[in-house]
């Protein structure tokens, strides 16, 4: 949901800076490489890249807006609750990049 999300905003105008933990993933996504299955997005992300509203990077920095799209997979439990782990990492990771008026 993360990248394409991202494309689509940058393929509207936005400025966008995708966050990943993965180098491989960042330095394909700025080599104009998907590393993800997903159809169109190779044209999209083509367009987002030449457009020059979207580049991916390790790090995050000062935003107006942090879209948070984290994987949240389901727990072995009776209830097949979500394991929210890489929720609050991310937001943790968010909160000393925000000031008042921010979106999250």
């Amino acid at each position: 949901i993360g990248l394409p999300t991202a494309i689509m905003f940058a393929n509207h105008g936005q400025n966008v800076i995708g966050i990943d933990l993965k180098e491989d993933a960042v330095n394909m996504l700025n080599a104009g490489k998907i590393h993800i299955e997903e159809p169109g997005l190779q044209t999209e992300l083509t367009k987002a890249l030449l457009s020059g509203n979207f580049k991916a990077q390790l790090n995050l920095e000062e935003s107006d807006v942090f879209i948070i799209a984290v994987p949240t997979p389901n727990k072995a439990d009776a209830y097949l609750s979500c394991d929210l782990t890489h929720v609050v990492d991310a937001v943790s990771k968010t909160i000393p990049y925000l000031e008042k008026g921010n979106v999250i």
